[in-house]
């Protein structure tokens, strides 16, 4: 299973609350999630987890943005007909991206929802 941690320079100031995007588009991948932000938040409390995923990140205290896990599927026939929603999706995800602060960027088994410039912090920069 894929898993892939981004985080910017001031992710390492222990002071300051977290905020970690999630991008998990499958069940099982909704599992894993679910189990790494009950461990996170155990450990920070005031860690806020944030993104895509499902029921299980969402009982363990995950904001979803959207619960992509309903989309899950397998096959060019059926990826097709929901191009669309996945394209809106991504938008959603790059405008999210652009305007709110995040310290990490976590891609469970689904890396492409994400925009190359993963927010702020990409290439190390940080949004003020």
């Amino acid at each position: 299973m894929p898993l892939s941690i981004r985080m910017d320079s001031n992710s390492m100031n222990p002071e300051l609350p977290k905020v970690i995007f999630f991008s998990v588009g499958e069940p099982s991948g909704d599992v894993h999630g679910g189990n790494l932000i009950r461990e996170l938040r155990l450990r920070r409390p005031e860690t806020r987890c944030v993104g895509l995923g499902g029921p299980r990140m969402r009982e363990a205290g995950c904001e979803l943005q959207f619960e992509l896990t309903t989309l899950a599927v397998m096959g060019l026939l059926k990826v097709l007909p929901l191009i669309h929603k996945f394209w809106s999706i991504y938008r959603d995800v790059g405008r999210y991206l652009d305007r709110e602060h995040v310290d990490a960027v976590v891609l469970i088994d689904f890396l492409t929802m994400v925009p190359r410039r993963c927010g702020p912090g990409h290439r190390g920069e940080s949004k003020k």
